[in-house]
């Protein structure tokens, strides 16, 4: 694989080797349609960012939480793209109640990843997933790359007491 303006990785053999990805999005659904409920941005970001992967012949698996009663456990959205509903928690939590069923949804997604054949690296989407991602890679010893689209103020303030920071 080649980096911008023909610069090659240090070790190329172990970047090919990562074919399987798994996207942590606990907190928006990349198939929730935007302007309904909690859809909006976060979800077509993630849903575009997963989509550009599939098409480079990543095989990308998304894990986000069931929000409704009836949705398919997994939904192939697109060729080496699927989405993976994690059961969490009640279905109507509201953003600050998710906190509260991380653990629920950290041991569901990592049971699915054993049960499939593994992953090769974690992508966790925002700091909730983050929490996730972290939690999954020191249990699974795997690799995880978390951006933050956007963190201000507001949520780090709302967030600092849950999560025990000062």
């Amino acid at each position: 694989m080649r980096l911008g303006r023909g610069k090659t990785r240090p070790n190329d053999r172990f970047y090919s080797s990562m074919n399987r990805v798994a996207i942590i999005s606990m907190h928006t659904s990349p198939l929730a349609q935007p302007g309904v409920g909690d859809g909006g941005g976060m979800n077509v970001y993630v849903r575009e960012l997963v989509s550009a992967m599939a098409q480079t012949g990543l095989q990308c698996t998304t894990y986000t939480r069931a929000w409704r009663e009836g949705l398919p456990e997994v939904i192939d959205v697109e060729p080496n793209h699927k989405v993976v509903h994690i059961k969490a928690g009640k279905f109507d939590l509201s953003k600050d109640e998710l906190l509260d069923v991380v653990d629920e949804f950290t041991q569901a997604v990592a049971r699915d990843i054993e049960l499939n054949g593994g992953t090769d690296v974690l992508h966790a989407n925002y700091w909730l997933s983050g929490l996730v991602g972290h939690r999954l890679k020191h249990q699974l010893g795997l690799p995880l790359v978390n951006n933050f689209p956007y963190f201000g103020q507001s949520q780090i303030s709302r967030w600092r007491h849950r999560i025990g920071g000062a």
